[in-house]
């Protein structure tokens, strides 16, 4: 038919979930088809022809066949983390994600995903951070540690000039970012430049670490709780240039997302001598 499929699998064995799912993508070729899942307490917005290390066996050399969404939990991650001024607790999870609710707008065979943070509305679609040097030693000492026990972070959004020759990064993460979305950054009113995506689903590895984490929801998870945003497949790095001058800069990013629709947003940061 002309309409869109959802599809939903749960089994245990791995054997069995690899043949299933074959089979699943035979029946299910040449169909709309739009794949949910959830559970995990986070979001993943997968699209056609993505692929990840150990994948292959079950998808295949091509990646996905069609677009595998991974809905994220109106309860975030179990509720976890501090009560804001608005009585939602923070909750943030696995992947950086607030709490939420995923609305799937459906017109015949065209399917466009809608995040609302709980509490919020659909005009916030991403959280803006610095990766620097400091914070990633902060990290380091801090990763063993009962999340909800660490002491936060000084100035998480500071550098000194000299950490900038260390790599810094600006970071985006675009909670239902995707292949085919887009981030773009101008410094301080300068012409636009494209942010690189930390994940590329071209069939590597998951890539964990400080380097690949969300230093706005590790903030938030070290010190208050929640899951623990060491890796996402939807995270954009800018690399902040060395020379930027001493004293305060704005930064103004645009992300569009694989439907073409775009929201801004844009943090303040400070560098230092």
């Amino acid at each position: 038919g002309s309409g869109v499929w959802t599809l939903r699998l749960a089994a245990h064995a791995h054997g069995y979930v690899s043949r299933a799912i074959k089979e699943i993508y035979k029946i299910l070729e040449g169909r709309e088809v739009v794949s949910l899942g959830g559970h995990t307490h986070m979001s993943e917005n997968l699209r056609a022809g993505d692929l990840m290390a150990g994948w292959q066996d079950e998808v295949g050399a091509d990646g996905l066949p069609f677009t595998h969404l991974t809905v994220p939990a109106v309860s975030g991650q179990w509720y976890e983390g501090r009560v804001t001024g608005n009585g939602y607790p923070t909750s943030i999870q696995r992947d950086g994600t607030p709490p939420g609710v995923l609305t799937l707008d459906i017109k015949n065979t065209k399917v466009t995903e809608r995040f609302t943070i709980t509490g919020g509305d659909t005009s916030k679609q991403m959280s803006l951070g610095l990766n620097t040097p400091l914070y990633r030693t902060w990290y380091e000492q801090n990763i063993t540690k009962p999340r909800g026990t660490v002491s936060a972070l000084e100035d998480p959004i500071t550098v000194s000039q000299a950490d900038l020759s260390k790599d810094t990064w600006l970071t985006t993460n675009f909670w239902m970012g995707s292949t085919g979305s887009k981030v773009e950054v101008s410094l301080d009113g300068a012409t636009s430049a494209t942010a690189k995506r930390t994940q590329q689903l071209n069939g590597e590895r998951p890539r964990v670490g400080a380097e690949f984490s969300d230093p706005v929801a590790i903030a938030e998870q070290f010190v208050h709780g929640g899951g623990l945003a060491e890796k996402t497949t939807h995270l954009w790095r800018f690399e902040v240039p060395s020379d930027l001058a001493v004293g305060s800069h704005m930064a103004t990013v645009k992300a569009t997302d694989v439907h073409g629709r775009t929201f801004t947003d844009q943090l303040t940061f400070e560098v230092t001598s």
